[in-house]
């Protein structure tokens, strides 16, 4: 990936933060859902295992890529 180019680098990012987000959002769903009635609705938590493991993998491209390039 050294070739990769400043349009994938952004919407990389992009989506590293979109992840990020929905991650988050789900989390507060799952609290939400949590106090609110008193269960977990199954797809909540799966969600929150989703994006965020997106989030996570996207983050650690990121900073592979910068390393990469700083080289």
């Amino acid at each position: 990936m050294p070739g990769m180019s400043t349009t994938a680098r952004v919407l990389l990012a992009i989506t590293s933060y979109v992840a990020a987000i929905l991650t988050v959002l789900f989390a507060v769903a799952t609290v939400f859902a949590l106090v609110t009635f008193g269960a977990i609705i199954w797809w909540q938590p799966l969600s929150v295992i989703v994006f965020g493991g997106i989030w996570y993998g996207l983050s650690r491209l990121r900073v592979r890529l910068t390393i990469e390039r700083s080289r």
